[in-house]
């Protein structure tokens, strides 16, 4: 979901993103490293994509998503955001796209070797 990361910074380009969503330690498994993590046990591995996103029409729950995963917004500075990812729906027709990037990595196995 880059398009959010996109929104924070076109509203404040030296803002303080929180990454630790979660509070992984290290790289997650995603369907960008996915592949090589599992090439190192699987012979085959194929990434199987579902192109899907999501279609925002109200301010208000993208902003409070935004605020309480990567952004610690309070009073003036959280309605100014506020305001201004209404204005960023008004001059994209009333939406705001997110792409979500899904999919599956199929990974096999050839039994047969370890014989």
């Amino acid at each position: 979901m880059i398009e959010i990361i996109e929104v924070i910074w076109k509203f404040d380009p030296g803002a303080a993103i929180r990454w630790e969503r979660g509070g992984r330690v290290g790289e997650p498994f995603s369907l960008e490293n996915g592949e090589a993590q599992l090439s190192e046990r699987f012979e085959k591995v194929t990434m199987r994509r579902y192109e899907d996103g999501l279609e925002i029409t109200e301010a208000g729950p993208l902003v409070e998503y935004i605020n309480s995963g990567y952004m610690d917004l309070e009073g003036d500075r959280l309605k100014e955001f506020e305001e201004f990812v209404e204005r960023e729906m008004e001059s994209s027709g009333g939406v705001i796209r997110i792409g979500k990037d899904s999919g599956i990595l199929v990974s096999v196995k050839d039994d047969r070797s370890n014989v």
